[in-house]
């Protein structure tokens, strides 16, 4: 039997081994902290917050079915620089005393003028409720730089100044990014009752859906605020409404489903089959304007 012997290896390769594991390492931790949610704050600021200009939306006047809008104005809370004001649109309802007002908090894109004359706006109208849209800051006609960050307090801005000059009690619709907005304005005020419409369970959660690398980051390496639904619906909270699309590819089915399971009393889950994210079809109409009815009248 012959043997066959290895020869050695030198302290050189041995050396230069070592040299392409450390810089190997260094690659990796270099991508990890690049991508890392806390460190590249531009990167999720650009994921995060899409703002659309239209200098349509600001010539009266604003027609919604046979509803007139009202151009509103109204600063930021707890700014500590100069005032920056925020562009709403009111509408009021035709059927006599309006019930209360709902204020949509929208979704990270385009801007107040894609939700008028919207199935949602339209049927809130019609069951008897004032509509009151906005734009976060850097969107549409309003003031300030759009920022992830900022939205929750743009929200809190609008409840503040609709409670202050418009009719009560308050509902607050939230959209998409508008969920998150929608429960962290109602974890910090009162409000009659909250929609969500489009949700997700949270930012971080969609964004490891879109990019499953960052499933490699813990959540304490996310920004905050984390604009959280599932904690939001878990504890206790206004009547709540929970409207989940099935055909929706930016915020999976599977995150509203989750979020009507885990949500306490006072909640309902209603599922729309042939709706896509903030979009609800002709043959889920009926069903919409049925769930939507009996949560509203229930308030």
């Amino acid at each position: 039997m012959l043997t066959t012997f290895r020869k050695p290896m030198s302290v050189k390769k041995r050396a230069d081994i070592r040299k392409m594991y450390a810089f190997m390492l260094s690659v990796l931790a270099a991508l990890y902290v690049g991508f890392c949610p806390t460190v590249n704050e531009p990167l999720y600021q650009f994921l995060a917050v899409h703002p659309y200009k239209d200098f349509s939306d600001c010539y009266p006047p604003m027609i919604m079915g046979d509803c007139v809008g009202e151009h509103k104005f109204f600063p930021v809370l707890n700014n500590a620089g100069p005032q920056i004001l925020l562009h709403g649109v009111y509408f009021k309802t035709k059927l006599g005393t309006a019930k209360g007002t709902v204020i949509f908090n929208p979704s990270n894109s385009y801007n107040l003028t894609n939700n008028i004359n919207g199935r949602p706006a339209l049927a809130i109208l019609d069951l008897g409720y004032n509509v009151f849209f906005y734009d976060y800051e850097g969107f549409g006609h309003s003031e300030g730089e759009a920022n992830y960050k900022k939205l929750g307090n743009d929200g809190l801005s609008a409840y503040d100044f609709a409670r202050r000059n418009l009719a009560t009690p308050i509902v607050l619709y939230g959209m998409s990014m508008g969920t998150g907005v929608s429960s962290y304005v109602a974890a910090r005020v009162p409000v009659e009752g909250i929609i969500l419409d489009s949700p997700f369970i949270s930012p971080e959660v969609t964004l490891k859906e879109w990019i499953p690398m960052l499933n490699v980051y813990p959540t304490q390496l996310f920004s905050e605020p984390r604009y959280d639904n599932a904690t939001f619906v878990k504890g206790k909270h206004p009547p709540l409404l929970i409207l989940t699309k099935g055909q929706d590819i930016t915020c999976s089915p599977q995150q509203g489903i989750t979020l009507g399971k885990v949500a306490t009393a006072p909640s309902t889950a209603v599922f729309l089959p042939d709706s896509a994210h903030c979009y609800i079809a002709v043959s889920d109409a009926g069903k919409y304007l049925k769930e939507m009815r009996k949560f509203l009248d229930g308030l």
